[in-house]
C-alpha cells in the first residue's frame, strides 16, 4: 500500500538524459572518453539500479557497447549522474575523406527496481562530428650524415578534420636501450601530409646497444610518442609505441 501511495504522489516518470561527453586519451589503438547521462528519480526514496547497457554507434555501426554494473542507488527526489567510459578501437571507425562529418549516436537503457516492478529508462542522443584519421607510419629510414646516423620517419598523425598535435616529443629504443630523443614544436609544419620525425644518433650510442651492421637483415626499434592532439573537445593527451622496421 505504501509503494502504491509512493508512486501516486509522484508527478512525473523517471527519465535519463546525456548531459556531456569528453574526450580523454588517444593513443595508437583505440581512443577512449567518457559520457555522462544524468537520470532522474522523482520518488522521494532512493531508487536501486539493477542494469546499465550502452552503446555507440558511429554513422550506423556499432562500434563499442558495455555495461555499468554495482551502481550505487539514485538519490531520491533528484538527479544522478552516471559517468560512461567509452573505448573505441581505431580500426572500426573508417571515414569517408576528410569533410565527412558522421553522426555519432549514444544509447543507453537504464533499468530501475520500483516499488511496482522493474522499469526501463530508454536514453540515446545523437550528434556530428568531424572525420577522424587514425594514426600511422608511413615510413621509416635510415642514413648517414658525416659521423652520425640519422633515423627519418614520416608519421600520420591522428586527425579530426584538420585538427593535429599540439606538442609531441619521442624516444628511440634498440635492444631495451634509449639510443636517442626528439621532439616537435606547436604548429609544426607537414611535409605531404606527414610529420617528420628526425632523430640523430652517434657512433657510441649505436655501438652501446648491440648493433653492427642492418645488411641482409634490418633492424627493429622501439618508438615511443607523446604529446597532446589537438579535438573538438580540446586538448587531449596522445601516446603510442610503434615499432619500426627498417633495412632488410
Amino acid at each position: 500500500m505504501w509503494s502504491v501511495l509512493l508512486l501516486a504522489c509522484v508527478r512525473r516518470a523517471p527519465s535519463a538524459s546525456v548531459v556531456g561527453a569528453r574526450l580523454e586519451g588517444v593513443d595508437w589503438d583505440t581512443i577512449s572518453g567518457t559520457v555522462s547521462v544524468a537520470v532522474d528519480n522523482p520518488t522521494w526514496a532512493a531508487m536501486p539500479v539493477s542494469g546499465f547497457t550502452w552503446s555507440l554507434g558511429v554513422d550506423g555501426r556499432v562500434v563499442a557497447e558495455g555495461a555499468r554494473s554495482g551502481l550505487d542507488p539514485l538519490v531520491a527526489d533528484g538527479t544522478t549522474v552516471v559517468e560512461v567510459p567509452v573505448v573505441v578501437a581505431w580500426r572500426d571507425l573508417a571515414t569517408r575523406g576528410p569533410a565527412f562529418a558522421a553522426p555519432w549516436t549514444f544509447a543507453a537503457v537504464v533499468d530501475l527496481d520500483t516499488p511496482l516492478g522493474l522499469v526501463s529508462v530508454p536514453v540515446e542522443r545523437t550528434v556530428r562530428l568531424p572525420a577522424v584519421d587514425a594514426p600511422r607510419l608511413f615510413g621509416a629510414g635510415l642514413r648517414l650524415d658525416g659521423s652520425a646516423v640519422v633515423l627519418d620517419v614520416w608519421l600520420g598523425a591522428p586527425r579530426f578534420a584538420g585538427f593535429g598535435l599540439a606538442s609531441l616529443g619521442w624516444r628511440v629504443d634498440l635492444a631495451g636501450r634509449s639510443i636517442g630523443t626528439g621532439a616537435l614544436l606547436p604548429g609544426v609544419s607537414e611535409e605531404g601530409g606527414a610529420l617528420h620525425l628526425l632523430t640523430r644518433f652517434d657512433g657510441a650510442a649505436l655501438a652501446a646497444a648491440g648493433w653492427a651492421t642492418l645488411s641482409g637483415r634490418g633492424l627493429s626499434l622501439g618508438l615511443e610518442l607523446a604529446g597532446a592532439a589537438i579535438t573538438p573537445f580540446g586538448e587531449v593527451p596522445f601516446s603510442a609505441n610503434p615499432t619500426i622496421r627498417v633495412g632488410g
